[in-house]
């Protein structure tokens, strides 16, 4: 029989009056409690995860809740936390990383989240999104052609992905064309497509 010693127990403890606490709107305290928690047990996952949620969703503090959801993922990985919530994890360091403009880790990081759970709706959604934001970034600089290269076309051969980026940027092109000439058709629906 497993039994928890009694600093964990009292972590524990923490963590569920915290948990208990946000349920109720009483953000300040619950953050407390989680705080109490890691202090116990400065290995609980949990208490990283709620703290950063605390933190991202409701405080407005979104670079504590980075750190504090890293943490949660680090001992997540560790711990062998569930493929669902580890895929959540990722997801939610992804979204952060992409509000910041680092599209590239967010793409990264949205890729680990499927690896953990292919069939994640939110993961793939946020995925393409990023990677959207890629494809948007190709008529700029020298350092968004590579992201785009890297993200969007991985394993494919040079000459495959120069074919394809000329045609993309050919497609943007004509698009544009098209707007030019007709401002006020809706060509918007095909540049969409372009990029899918």
């Amino acid at each position: 029989v497993f039994s928890l010693s009694a600093a964990a127990q009292t972590a524990i403890g923490h963590l569920n009056k915290g948990a208990g606490l946000m349920r109720k709107g009483r953000w300040s305290e619950a953050l407390l409690e989680f705080q109490k928690a890691i202090k116990m047990d400065p290995s609980l996952a949990a208490a990283y995860y709620n703290m950063g949620i605390l933190y991202m969703d409701i405080l407005d503090r979104k670079d504590e809740g980075f750190a504090a959801l890293t943490k949660a993922l680090d001992l997540g990985i560790e711990r062998k936390l569930t493929d669902n919530k580890m895929a959540e994890l990722y997801v939610r360091l992804g979204s952060y990383k992409e509000e910041k403009g680092d599209l590239e880790q967010a793409v990264s990081y949205f890729k680990e989240a499927l690896r953990y759970s292919p069939g994640s709706v939110s993961a793939r959604n946020a995925l393409k999104r990023a990677e959207n934001k890629l494809r948007m970034a190709v008529g700029g600089s020298r350092e968004s052609h590579d992201i785009f290269n890297l993200h969007i076309f991985g394993d494919e051969t040079r000459e495959r992905r120069q074919f394809l980026l000329k045609s993309f940027v050919e497609a943007k092109r004509k698009i544009g064309e098209l707007l030019d000439f007709y401002p006020y058709e809706s060509v918007a629906v095909s540049y969409t497509h372009l990029t899918l």
